[in-house]
């Protein structure tokens, strides 16, 4: 009588007696499966290093159906070759396989070689306390040492390459608006030339980068990014006015700037300090800038466009009264609002670099506002252009990323 269940069994059990998938025609290893077409498995061992593989570098392929030698061994669960028939390793001596033994207990675990002593097996990781360990040669144990060393390096080098998509989203934004300020600066003419929005534009520009360059070398580079961009489009619109020759905005207006760069400031601390000590330290700048604007010193005082930077009395004293201030601030935000470790440090560490970067900032004044206003019309194509390409290499840093394989978190 013909059995039906020993052609099916037949059938369905093919290389070295393991179950084949009939859709996908790939063998049931347990752990994994292994195309016998292919000589390799579809996935990688998940028991990446044992005692066995650092004395033969040949199993360290992970991919790999036992050594690619399957007349001499077998590989029943997937994960460890069957040795049982390799007689070679007999003839190493026993004495330089429990050195490397005692070099194995120290990398997998962490600790002293106590753990060679009986008492302490248990503690010992899985893989040492497998009989799957042979002796080798003294020269062939530094040999697996090093090939265990370059693959463990070059893995840690391979997946521990990361980015945060926060970081990725910034620079892809920051390529967008560069690339629209270039194009700005290509359509010149359509925008009213001479006396359209780019030179307000090349203000703010340059503005930012100084002030924010200057924030961000004292005071991180959050601050700096916050602080540079309120200052620099604010002073920018402030400038803009007094280059045509225009009166002052009105107290009103002029409280408005004052509170964007004071927030801006809060900002910057908030991410040092917390919510309630930025808030505070924006709403006492505020005023203090107010109350300046109220007494005459704005930052188009003693206004004048110069090839040669220059700075002058009413603005030199403007800068050492806002140094004191900001100093001023920072000590009654640290007593009354959040205690910081040491006061007096943060805070003429805040005055002075306010301090310094408006002096700066003062100083080359004259010598932005001149370029500003008489650049040549075709400086402003080139440097459009320019931004247009740092717009294009940033937007590509996420492909480039993708490309080098690395992980964005």
């Amino acid at each position: 009588m013909y059995d039906c269940s020993v052609q099916h069994a037949s059938l369905t059990y093919k290389f070295t007696g393991k179950e084949r998938d009939s859709e996908s025609g790939l063998d049931n290893f347990g752990a994994r499966y292994n195309s016998s077409s292919m000589g390799r498995f579809m996935s990688p061992d998940p028991i990446t290093v044992t005692p066995g593989r650092i004395a033969d570098p040949q199993q360290l392929n992970l991919y790999s159906y036992v050594k690619n030698n399957p007349l001499a061994f077998t590989d029943p669960t997937g994960m460890i070759i069957d040795t049982s028939d390799l007689r070679s390793t007999r003839k190493t001596p026993r004495r330089s396989g429990r050195r490397v033994k005692r070099w194995l207990e120290r990398s997998f675990s962490g600790r002293q070689p106590e753990f060679g002593n009986k008492g302490n097996r248990s503690a010992m990781p899985r893989a040492l306390r497998s009989s799957s360990f042979t002796p080798i040669s003294n020269s062939r144990s530094r040999i697996c040492q090093c090939h265990l060393i370059q693959a463990q390096s070059s893995k840690c080098c391979l997946y521990n390459r990361r980015m945060d998509h926060h970081t990725v989203a910034a620079v892809s934004i920051t390529g967008i608006c560069f690339s629209v300020l270039g194009s700005l600066y290509l359509a010149y003419d359509l925008l009213g030339g001479q006396h359209g929005p780019l030179r307000l534009l090349t203000r703010a520009v340059t503005y930012s980068v100084v002030f924010g360059i200057g924030y961000g070398l004292g005071l991180g580079l959050f601050f700096g990014l916050a602080a540079g961009i309120a200052t620099g489009v604010t002073l920018a619109i402030e400038f803009n006015r007094a280059a045509r020759g225009l009166d002052h905005y009105s107290l009103l207006w002029e409280a408005l700037f004052a509170a964007i760069r004071s927030f801006a400031f809060g900002a910057g601390l908030y991410r040092i300090l917390g919510l309630r000590f930025g808030v505070a330290f924006a709403i006492l700048i505020t005023v203090g800038q107010v109350f300046a604007y109220s007494r005459g010193m704005r930052p188009a005082t003693d206004y004048g466009a110069s090839r040669r930077p220059r700075l002058t009395r009413r603005r030199f004293w403007g800068t050492v009264i806002r140094t004191v201030g900001y100093i001023a601030t920072a000590l009654i935000c640290s007593a009354f609002i959040r205690h910081v470790d040491h006061p007096w440090s943060f805070a003429l560490r805040v005055g002075l670099v306010t301090g310094i970067v408006t002096g700066v900032g003062a100083t080359v004044n004259p010598y932005i506002e001149y370029y500003a206003d008489n650049l040549p019309e075709r400086w402003l194509g080139a440097f459009g252009i320019g931004l247009i390409l740092c717009g294009f290499v940033l937007q590509s840093i996420q492909y480039w990323l993708a490309l080098f394989d690395v992980r964005v978190t």
